[in-house]
């Protein structure tokens, strides 16, 4: 820390702003909660005199501190944003105003820090994890060092900047996506067209086999570890360590991953190296001419599953069988155009693919960031002011 920090508690930058309103009979609150791990507010349905037991709320200002008492060793703890509209929270939700040494913007990252949670956890009192409780008066003592103002908003502006950059990128992957799904409707249509059945685009390829040996220590792959609608892969260990020892399907490159389960969900992937998968997917195998990426994006489409969720097995966990799968009927493109769609959607993939790295990288770079400024470890020179002064004009 410089020596131009300040090491002293959150009572010098936050102090209690309680205003307690009597619930009124005809009257709906708006009511908020608090995430955990400084995500932010949680909005909840309006309450009124006959959907609450509280006979008075506290409302919830715009730039006012506000923490879960029960989840604070959560980190469930924010600052309100300043265009938010006025809500409540019920009395175990306290909230507290800035004082003249803080912005409410620096203390909304304060809150976002993992050091922060640990030392509110080390507050919270009581027995048991779900029955700990910070007190309000707590709060205020737990440590923090801090900048003057004229720092803590050269450190707001930069990391607002960063967030503003994450949001665009985080907003084209998702208007990409919103795109290619309008596309892939578009081209998987059966209205009109020619229709063939599935087993003629493609078989269930391969017998099930038990995890042992050598293919324990292959990647296994299991509907949990598919994304819904984009077939991405999260998470994937070995076989080994998912613990798994009932029988799996083998695939490789060649194959594309269907989840049978719950087909309305849309788990379609395409591995790029060998694996086990869940016997509630099956490896399809495209025929002669098939391309994989043209193959999953036809499984992705609304029209396919709209089909394969109404053959599904009527039980709380809804599947469909090999039988009822393979003889659904899909439209019917020649092979150039095949090729020409698996192109279009292997581009359209790893633009999107490329956009979600681009994130995750910006959002490591903020977390990293946002340490190194918060504990004075890094200074953003005074010039900095000037030249966003000059940005500005």
């Amino acid at each position: 820390m410089r020596k131009e920090w300040q090491q002293g508690t959150f009572g010098d930058l936050v102090q209690p702003d309680i205003q307690k309103v009597d619930v009124q009979r005809g009257t709906k609150y708006p009511i908020v909660g608090v995430l955990g791990f400084g995500r932010g507010l949680l909005h909840r349905d309006a309450v009124t005199t006959e959907s609450t037991r509280y006979k008075q709320l506290h409302q919830v200002r715009p730039g006012q501190l506000i923490y879960s008492k029960l989840k604070a060793f959560e980190g469930a703890i924010t600052v309100v944003p300043a265009e938010h509209d006025i809500a409540y929270a019920s009395p175990e939700f306290p909230t507290y105003r800035t004082t003249a040494r803080a912005l409410p913007k620096y203390v909304q990252l304060i809150t976002q820090r993992p050091a922060l949670w640990a030392d509110l956890a080390a507050q919270s009192k009581g027995v048991g994890g779900r029955r700990e409780r910070l007190n309000p008066r707590d709060l205020l003592s737990v440590p923090v060092q801090y900048p003057q103002v004229a720092e803590q908003r050269r450190i707001v502006d930069l990391v607002t900047a960063l967030d503003d950059t994450i949001t665009t990128a985080e907003s084209a992957y998702a208007h990409l996506l919103s795109a290619t799904e309008l596309m892939r409707d578009v081209d998987f249509s059966p209205v009109g067209k020619v229709c063939v059945s599935l087993d003629q685009l493609c078989s269930v390829d391969g017998s099930l086999v038990k995890p042992t040996g050598s293919l324990a220590e292959l990647p296994h792959v299991g509907a949990e570890r598919i994304v819904s609608g984009t077939g991405d892969l999260v998470g994937v260990v070995s076989a080994r360590e998912d613990g798994v020892t009932s029988g799996k399907y083998r695939f490789d490159d060649r194959h594309v991953i269907y989840s049978k389960i719950r087909p309305n969900l849309r788990k379609v992937a395409v591995p790029d190296a060998p694996g086990l998968c869940s016997a509630d997917a099956y490896p399809l195998l495209g025929r002669d001419g098939v391309p994989r990426r043209y193959l999953q994006q036809l499984l992705l489409s609304s029209a396919f599953t709209e089909v394969a969720a109404s053959r599904s097995g009527r039980t709380k966990m809804p599947k469909i069988n090999r039988t009822e799968l393979m003889s659904i009927e899909v439209r019917w493109h020649a092979a150039d155009e095949m090729a020409g769609l698996a192109g279009k959607y292997d581009a359209l993939t790893k633009a999107r693919e490329g956009l979600r790295r681009h994130a995750t990288r910006l959002r490591n770079v903020r977390s990293n960031l946002l340490t190194a400024l918060l504990s004075g470890e890094h200074e953003i020179p005074e010039s900095y002011d000037e030249l966003m002064e000059d940005v500005a004009a």
